[in-house]
């Protein structure tokens, strides 16, 4: 329930895609990290809010749109988790 009242209440100020990556990129490089549920809930709310932290900064910094700036930290912070993983398979 908690899920759709975010989704719903951001939606109308971020967009969908926002939104979307927003929920999912955090959540999905948790899961890279973390054999449990319960740690990886709380892996995903500290990647969440490192990447608000990292898009903000990004935001001011360079001037550009700040929702669009968390929601690549995200999925640039997801990206980073899929490196550990393959270079495992490489080596």
């Amino acid at each position: 329930m908690l899920l759709a009242i975010c989704t719903v209440a951001a939606v109308q100020g971020l967009g969908n895609l926002l939104v979307v990556a927003l929920i999912l990129a955090p959540a999905a490089a948790a899961l890279n990290f973390a054999q449990r549920l319960g740690t990886a809930l709380v892996l995903s709310a500290a990647l969440a809010g490192l990447a608000g932290v990292l898009g903000l900064l990004a935001s001011y910094h360079w001037g550009v749109a700040a929702g669009a700036s968390v929601a690549l930290a995200a999925v640039a912070l997801f990206l980073a988790s899929l490196a550990p993983r393959a270079l495992d398979t490489q080596g």
